[in-house]
């Protein structure tokens, strides 16, 4: 091919100097325009040779040029030259734009495809109750946030007709495991929050046995879908085989929500009896209901309601483990730090 551009490049070279008469001569006109046409054919075909232009290009191509060949390892230079392509550059070259576009999406649909066939859960121990909770690690949001980006630019790609079907899956797939992770992950936080107040804290119990209820009855539930996405590590299986799974996610999130507006008013409740409670969060005040009976759970948030005292000294006695007999203050351990 490029054997024979420069042959044709040599002759036109070679023609344009002879002298300025001979260049007026009609003859000498048609060899140039005739030259130029070759080049123009010659040009067009070589960029038709690139890898990405398919049998469904040509077609498209000889629709274009109202001429029809076979394309196979048969084809002659001749063949393609008959196709007259000096006529259609600008159709040859959107065919072959369109083209390696194509092959650029379906390439980078393959690896989204990849992507997501070794996208598995991380897991991580719920310390009270043992269950194993996938994990909103990094690379999944990550991964998730970009393939979704990729996936709107192919949409929104002009050249992407021959790939809409598998475009349109993935967007759709995607877009429902988005949803439910977000609502999961959301719910999972929740549930983590309220499960040992409502499980443990005899007083919460006995306040709002409404709410504990329901609590328990969303819990259950919870609890199966854990175990349900327990059993599907693939995070695409997992958010997508089963369409109920997010209606079944908002039923148990809006739940917990009644929950945790009812838990809201009683710990305003401990806080109107007790002021000092107005210095913590609210998450540090649940734990500290909830884990009212464990003294222990309790210390870290101790000097966020006594500025001045550091830490509790508890009896040795079993019987009475829970009881403090002694305070040690930040100006004691201020104090010994000086010597």
């Amino acid at each position: 091919m490029f054997t024979f551009l420069q042959v044709i490049c040599e002759i036109s070279l070679e023609i344009r100097s002879l002298d300025k008469e001979v260049r007026k001569w009609p003859m000498f006109q048609g060899l140039e325009a005739e030259l130029k046409d070759i080049n123009a054919s010659v040009m067009a075909v070589r960029d038709l040779q690139n890898p990405a232009v398919q049998d469904r290009h040509w077609i498209e191509l000889m629709r274009d040029t109202g001429r029809e060949i076979e394309i196979n390892n048969d084809t002659t230079l001749a063949d393609l030259l008959s196709l007259n392509l000096h006529k259609f550059e600008e159709e040859v070259r959107e065919i072959v734009s369109k083209a390696s576009n194509e092959q650029k999406i379906e390439r980078d649909l393959e690896k989204i495809d990849q992507t997501w066939r070794d996208m598995n859960f991380e897991y991580e121990k719920h310390d009270r109750t043992g269950l194993q909770l996938p994990k909103a690690t990094e690379e999944l949001t990550t991964t998730l946030e970009e393939i979704q980006v990729k996936i709107l630019e192919m949409l929104a790609n002009r050249d992407n007709s021959f790939s809409i079907s598998k475009i349109n899956f993935w967007h759709n797939t995607l877009s429902t495991t988005d949803q439910v992770l977000t609502l999961w992950f959301e719910t999972q936080r929740v549930w983590c929050g309220l499960e040992s107040i409502f499980v443990l804290c005899d007083d919460i119990k006995s306040q709002l046995p409404e709410d504990t209820q329901l609590f328990l009855q969303h819990d259950a539930e919870f609890k199966q879908l854990i175990e349900e996405i327990r059993n599907k590590p693939k995070v695409i299986d997992a958010t997508t085989q089963r369409k109920e799974l997010y209606t079944e996610l908002q039923a148990i999130r809006d739940g917990f929500t009644v929950c945790e507006k009812a838990l809201a008013d009683y710990l305003e409740t401990k806080r109107l009896v007790f002021p000092r409670f107005y210095f913590v969060s609210q998450v540090d005040l649940m734990d500290i209901v909830s884990n009212g009976k464990v003294p222990a759970k309790v210390m870290r948030h101790l000097s966020k309601l006594f500025d001045s005292v550091c830490d509790l000294v508890f009896s040795d006695d079993e019987a009475d483990k829970n009881t403090a007999v002694r305070i040690i203050a930040k100006v004691m351990i201020l104090l010994l730090a000086s010597y």
